[in-house]
């Protein structure tokens, strides 16, 4: 069973996301959040195997998120699920798994 926490500024596509996990045998949803100061403060409390994550939010670039996570979990596992193309490279540098563009779709194969 992984663990998984999910982040983006989007309403509708954290609902979307959360319901697509949520049909998943082997996921178990911690924890859905639209401000990453949330995410990041529960991280000190909850051990988590990835979190999938946008990459522009306010306030925050994804990117810079995923360098604070890493710092508190550096085991986690981080999955962009954005529509930007043009920061899959930077992720990649952070060794995230994987960079999903959006729109997803439940057998959806579009990664970058």
């Amino acid at each position: 069973m992984l663990d998984i926490c999910i982040i983006d500024d989007e309403p509708l596509a954290l609902q979307y996301l959360s319901f697509l996990l949520s049909q998943m045998d082997d996921v178990n949803l911690v924890g859905a959040y639209s401000e990453p100061k949330e995410l990041i403060q529960d991280l000190h409390t909850i051990k988590v195997d990835a979190v999938l994550m946008d990459i522009q939010m306010p306030g925050i670039l994804g990117i810079d998120l995923a360098e604070q996570l890493l710092a508190i979990q550096p085991e986690i596992e981080i999955v962009f699920v954005t529509a930007y193309e043009e920061y899959a490279i930077k992720a990649f540098e952070l060794n995230a798994l994987d960079y999903i563009l959006k729109p997803i779709e439940k057998n959806s194969n579009k990664h970058v």
